[in-house]
């Protein structure tokens, strides 16, 4: 997908379901789990090759942790997108040099 159509993030967590035949397994973005480990890391990815402001979404519909853990989430989210453009600021600089 080309960067500059990338304008929003949603981030939610999901579960491990059979598909109906049973013999393989999908994630069902259900927004009642956290956001699983490797997100924070494609989130950073993202912000890494993206030069143009994002919104990025946590979304819970259910089964909401108490306030200071859905903050803690917030900003790792916030972390992960601050390490990508840090990256790309890196990159930026040694390229100009």
């Amino acid at each position: 997908m080309p960067q500059e159509q990338i304008h929003g993030i949603h981030l939610a967590g999901g579960r491990w379901i059979k598909t109906k035949t049973g013999d393989q397994r999908r994630l069902l973005d259900d927004h009642l789990h956290d956001v699983p480990e490797a997100v924070y890391g494609l989130l950073e990815y993202v912000g890494e090759k993206t030069f143009h402001p994002l919104t990025v979404i946590l979304e819970r519909d259910g089964r909401y942790p108490r306030a200071e853990v859905l903050l803690s989430q917030l900003e790792r989210a916030r972390e992960a997108l601050r390490r990508g453009r840090a990256k790309q600021q890196m990159k930026g600089a040694s390229e100009a040099a």
